[in-house]
């Protein structure tokens, strides 16, 4: 397993497609900033709002929409279809390697790429926000608070990056994938903004019913509700990793030929 995890992790750092979204994340993140520090800052400055802008608040903000998740779900995909696109697991099977190792191999490297992707985000995030034009000081909040909501959103993304392992491993096929991940990604988003909304679904676990996905989660809110949110994330980390693991077990992959995909 640990052969098979330096190999995929060398190609994620030598991946051109990583490069490319993580570049793509970062624009999102100055956006974000950008508006940030015109809704917020600006706007309090002028007295347009009573609210004082914070550290705490812009962390919040960061994770108030997709943007920073729609670059890895592009990565993720092509990351993970390319070995079935390329023919490359009849190659180690027939070498020896096992299905163990390879689905192993697959997932930490996803989930390392998720981490280094999320951790150089939010660098420059903070970076930003803090030493140019908003040059917030104010906390807000205690800083292990806003670490523990940091960590959160550490493991719902990796719980996310482990659902779409497994989309992908059940269709297999690198276009029907991402239709399908997108899709979903959509009927969240429209799920938790407007149909929500709609019937009054404002509780914290109903929020975080996928992965943690939310784009209302408050950092108050963690302390109360932290064993309805582990709970959650890692309920998507076990049935998303034994529904891959058990696919992967029985697709016959020996005759899968490239192109086919």
């Amino acid at each position: 397993m640990i052969a098979v995890f330096q190999s995929e992790l060398y190609r994620v750092r030598k991946s051109k497609i990583f490069i490319v979204c993580l570049s793509l994340a970062l624009l999102f993140v100055l956006a974000l900033v950008l508006s940030y520090n015109f809704e917020q800052v600006r706007a309090h400055e002028k007295g347009e709002i009573s609210g004082t802008p914070s550290i705490a608040g812009f962390t919040e903000y960061l994770f108030s929409d997709y943007s920073i998740l729609s670059p890895l779900l592009l990565f993720l995909i092509i990351h993970i279809t390319s070995d079935f696109k390329q023919g490359l697991y009849p190659v180690l099977l027939s070498k020896g390697v096992k299905r163990t190792d390879i689905l192993w191999g697959k997932l930490l490297s996803c989930l390392c790429a998720m981490v280094l992707y999320l951790g150089v985000c939010l660098v420059f995030a903070y970076t930003l926000i803090i030493t140019t034009w908003a040059n917030i000081s104010k906390i807000g909040v205690p800083i292990f608070e806003i670490g523990t909501y940091l960590f959160i959103q550490f493991l719902s993304l990796g719980a996310y990056t482990t659902f779409v392992l497994m989309i992908c491993y059940l269709l297999r096929n690198r276009t029907v994938s991402f239709f399908v991940n997108v899709f979903l990604l959509g009927v969240l988003w429209l799920h938790l903004t407007k149909i929500g909304t709609a019937l009054d679904m404002s509780y914290p676990l109903y929020q975080y019913w996928i992965v943690g996905l939310s784009h209302g989660l408050q950092i108050e809110q963690i302390p109360q509700y932290i064993d309805r949110i582990v709970i959650t994330i890692a309920s998507y980390f076990i049935i998303s990793i034994v529904v891959t693991r058990i696919t992967f077990s029985h697709f016959d992959i020996k005759h899968l030929e490239k192109g086919k995909l």
